[in-house]
């Protein structure tokens, strides 16, 4: 069982994230980044783009790479419909976006974030074997 939701986070904005592995608890924390983001249901699955992102530890990477995911919908105008982990080791992340172009006559942006944030954000590992999340973003 893995998913997302949002909280409520006095300014700024949410998502608590859980997975079954590190690989779908990334996938799971970009899909709940974009649909702060934008309207998803409205994306084809036109493109790819290859993102490789480095860090210091899985916090520092999951802050890194879901920036560079908001970079890429909010400044390139590439929407993810969907994000796909293909490996995390040595501290690297191997994806790929799967999305097309923003076009105006199609696709609406729903609010843009500032930033990802570090704030008490800690990848835990349950005893079931579980990975949990929260990720703060600034408004």
């Amino acid at each position: 069982m893995c998913g997302y939701k949002p909280i409520k986070h006095t300014a700024d904005a949410g998502i608590e994230v859980w997975a079954s592995t590190k690989e779908e608890l990334f996938r799971q924390a970009a899909l709940g980044m974009l649909d702060i983001i934008f309207e998803k249901n409205r994306v084809e699955k036109k493109e790819e783009r290859e993102l490789l992102v480095e860090g210091i530890d899985d916090e520092d990477m999951l802050v890194r790479w879901l920036s560079e995911i908001k970079y890429i919908a909010q400044h390139e105008r590439f929407l993810p419909a969907d994000v796909i982990v293909r490996s995390i080791r040595d501290n690297k992340i191997d994806s790929l976006l799967v999305g097309e172009k923003y076009s105006p006559e199609k696709h609406s942006y729903l609010i843009e974030l500032k930033n990802v944030t570090y704030h008490n954000l800690k990848i835990k590992k349950t005893s079931e074997g579980k990975f949990f999340t929260t990720v703060i973003f600034d408004l």
